[in-house]
């Protein structure tokens, strides 16, 4: 999950082993967001020796020396001020997705690198619940390239309930996630609330596969910028809050998340960002966008 700027394999400690490799990641996490480390730390997490930790933290040390030193008040590794993070893995983003993730109880503390945490409050959101059976079949047929037999719960009464598909991909829209297929009664590739699914049985097998769906293949870029009406002030912090850069955002989104993307932004309205329906972001390039949800 790499998600702020590459970082040079030169910058980042040699790692002899996956094992050491994930240490010094470790390192770099906890010195980022905890800005202190001490021995132990790295001994009860991963239940290596004193002199391994040892040999860990020096070799860390070795490569980034601007981004630890030792507080003999403290007796542990502190941040150093002119620190920079040597991975991906210490990114804001991933450390708030294991947060919550910690917090919702989706993860155990053992499978983060957390140690110390703040109080955290989250937004109550209703669970998703979909069948573990269903979804470990459907990763099946997606795996075999396998059509199979479904029972769908549509919001549409006049709807097949059971019908062929033929899995292809999972998407996740922000809320819920859905399974991409080609749909053999309607002849089209198209998405099912994977919550909705009630049973699947694997078939025989099919000849479409991702490669086939021309939604899901081709991407879309939206350019997004703060409303036009907000004053200055709250332009800068719209701005500043979404990353943007000369006063817009690029997002590039595949077709078939096209319509969810744009729900979750609040922008598939064309009053959004009006006086009629008031939104802190835009959406420049409407007329080359909706050309795509047509297309879907």
């Amino acid at each position: 999950m790499e998600l702020e700027p590459n970082i040079p394999e030169a910058a980042r400690p040699d790692a002899t082993t996956w094992s050491q490799d994930r240490r010094f990641k470790f390192i770099d996490y906890r010195l980022r967001w905890e800005g202190r480390l001490r021995r132990a730390d790295l001994t009860e997490f991963f239940s290596i020796s004193l002199p391994q930790a040892s040999a860990d933290l020096a070799k860390y040390d070795e490569a980034a020396p601007e981004n630890m030193k030792y507080d003999l008040s403290q007796k542990c590794y502190v941040r150093g001020p002119e620190f920079k993070a040597r991975y991906g893995r210490s990114s804001p983003q991933m450390y708030l997705s294991e947060l919550a993730a910690l917090s919702t109880g989706i993860l155990e503390r053992s499978a983060t690198f957390l140690g110390w945490t703040p109080p955290v409050g989250l937004a109550p959101a209703p669970v998703r619940t979909f069948d573990g059976d269903v979804l470990a079949a459907l990763l099946g047929a997606i795996r075999e390239q396998l059509s199979m037999e479904v029972e769908y719960q549509s919001m549409d009464p006049a709807a097949h309930s059971t019908r062929e598909v033929s899995p292809t991909a999972l998407a996740y829209d922000g809320t819920r996630w859905h399974l991409r297929a080609y749909c053999h009664f309607e002849s089209r590739f198209r998405d099912f609330v994977l919550g909705r699914l009630l049973s699947a049985k694997a078939k025989e097998k099919s000849p479409w596969t991702a490669n086939q769906d021309q939604a899901w293949n081709t991407l879309v870029m939206l350019h997004v910028a703060p409303a036009s009406e907000m004053n200055d002030t709250a332009r800068k912090a719209v701005e500043l809050e979404f990353g943007m850069l000369n006063g817009q955002l690029r997002i590039e989104v595949r077709q078939a998340l096209l319509f969810h993307t744009l729900r979750r932004l609040r922008l598939e309205s064309s009053d959004v960002g009006t006086a009629a329906s008031p939104n802190r972001l835009v959406l420049l390039n409407r007329d080359e966008v909706e050309a795509h949800l047509d297309a879907q």
